[in-house]
């Protein structure tokens, strides 16, 4: 059977009824084909004319599109685009385009004289749109304090996270999407929702995700970012960096497009929709490095023609060289190594400083108040390290062999809270055959280690006994308490450690410093 005359769409679905139909979602473009059923007698031209809510665009092709009897089955594209309307909730179904046919030939242009008049061949199309559109973004970032005060924050806002460098498991916030709970949840996305973190070139920590995807589905469950400081030892400023949050994908990243046509400023064309601010967290990193040289021993008493020593190190690392040098202000006294180098590869490795007692054989006294000066010669910028920086001396005491009395050494220690420390009793000549000398060892509040000392004859000239001093946990960091140790003899003649005059007490002071350091 002979064709009939009509206009042909191609490239569609068809309804139930057999008419061409298109799909799209906001701002989404179809392309269909135009053609005619049968040859015409004379041109043929066809007016599309679209419903509010869709756009024709030809390009550079007229509209009417124009068939003559030599190209009426030569297929013309259209494209058609669904407006974005910027209103959420709004699909459109049924918006008609219609194509009209004008001619001589009444099989298309139809006849108006006739009785009954005769219409125009005509076709439409129906466009169903879905909206693309979104109630209530929102990027919502949840910080919560030590003290469990939770902040949110939501698009365009700034959230704030401090970090100590060194926390175990570093800082964390949470991320969802729009607000509200349950049936009054806004902010369901249309699919699925990728939020990027942004993270500076510069940052110090790395981040558990810096990618998190959300669906309709679980748009409202929280997501958590771990953030994690890099602990370098180094003392430095503290930090702060901006993340910038982003959301793209479900109906969060759409900005509108209008009417393509319109010119100016994107902002008034029709269904322009402003994108989703970003949410900014400001995350501070507190450093927790602190610089500075630990000094093992700040007094020493060393006998005549032996050797005491203490030990340095750097409290954090200091990115470059240091130098350090040790100086006696006494000749009776002397020090090696004059100098000591720290870098980034031994900075916590004590090093050794020994300090050397001249000897004689004359019972001329203890020489006194000698200071071993500890200095920062050199250092690089910054860091927290200069010629300036505060290093403790040595006060030093070298004693006479030739005189009987108590000696302590070192004079001064210092102990982490929770720590120990030791230091030695020694007397400078045994006892006599038959005495007995006791030393009491009496810590103050806040240490222990209380103890009783005897030494005897046959423990001979020069014995040395070891003291083991703890700081109790809840000693105050920077006291100072001490430890006395006094002689007593069983000697009552007046002869040997029971001589008048002689040195029958030794006192070390202990100086509390915080826990692993």
């Amino acid at each position: 059977r002979a064709a009939a005359p009509g206009i042909m769409i191609a490239s569609t679905d068809v309804d139930e009824d057999g008419n061409p139909t298109i799909a799209l979602g906001e701002g989404e473009s179809a392309t269909y084909l135009v053609s005619l059923a049968t040859m015409p007698t004379a041109d043929v031209n066809v007016t599309i004319t679209p419903a509010a809510g869709v756009t024709v665009d030809r390009g550079t092709d007229p509209n009417p599109l124009r068939f003559a009897p030599e190209n009426w089955n030569v297929q013309q594209a259209v494209e058609i685009t669904a407006d974005e309307d910027g209103t959420p909730n709004t699909d459109a179904e049924g918006l008609v385009v219609a194509h009209v046919a004008a001619s001589t030939d009444a099989n298309y242009g139809g006849d108006a004289t006739a009785s009954p008049p005769v219409p125009a061949k005509s076709q439409d199309v129906t466009v169903d749109v879905t909206d693309d559109d979104v109630e209530d973004r929102a990027i919502t970032v949840t910080v919560t304090a030590d003290d469990g005060t939770e902040t949110e924050t939501s698009a365009g806002g700034t959230a704030t996270l401090a970090i100590d460098e060194d926390a175990d498991g570093g800082g964390s916030f949470t991320v969802a999407l729009g607000a509200g709970e349950g049936e009054a949840a806004t902010g369901k996305p249309l699919g699925d929702v990728t939020v990027a973190i942004t993270v500076p070139d510069d940052a110090d920590f790395s981040l558990s995700a810096e990618e998190l995807t959300f669906t309709p589905d679980n748009f409202r469950t929280a997501q958590t970012v771990t953030v994690t400081p890099v602990d370098d030892d180094v003392d430095i400023a503290d930090v702060l960096y901006a993340l910038s949050l982003s959301a793209t994908g479900g109906g969060y990243d759409d900005a509108g497009t209008g009417d393509p046509t319109t010119p100016g400023d994107l902002t008034t064309t029709p269904g322009y929709v402003a994108p989703l601010a970003a949410v900014t967290v400001n995350v501070t990193i507190t450093d927790e490095d602190v610089a500075g040289v630990t000094v093992s021993a700040t007094g020493l008493q060393i006998f005549e023609g032996e050797a005491g020593e203490y030990t340095v190190k750097l409290d954090s690392d200091p990115g470059g060289t240091v130098i350090l040098t040790a100086t006696s202000d006494n000749a009776a006294a002397t020090v090696n190594p004059p100098t000591l180098t720290f870098n980034s590869g031994n900075w916590e490795t004590e090093q050794t400083v020994t300090v050397s007692a001249v000897g004689n054989t004359t019972a001329d006294g203890n020489v006194t108040g000698i200071t071993i000066a500890n200095a920062i010669v050199a250092a690089p910028a910054g860091n927290g390290y200069a010629t300036t920086t505060t290093v403790a001396d040595v006060s030093a005491t070298v004693v006479d062999d030739e005189t009987l009395q108590l000696v302590v050494t070192p004079t001064a220690l210092s102990i982490a809270q929770g720590g120990d420390g030791s230091y030695q009793v020694r007397l400078t000549a045994a006892p006599a055959a038959g005495e007995t000398v006791t030393v009491t060892v009496a810590p103050a509040a806040g240490l222990s280690g209380a103890t009783v000392l005897t030494f005897t004859a046959a423990d001979g000239a020069g014995a040395t006994k070891d003291v083991s001093i703890g700081v109790l946990s809840t000693t105050a960091v920077g006291a100072t308490p001490t430890v006395t140790n006094t002689l007593t003899t069983t000697v009552t003649d007046g002869t040997s450690y029971n001589t008048a005059g002689i040195t029958t007490t030794g006192t070390v002071t202990v100086t509390v410093t915080a826990a692993g350091s």
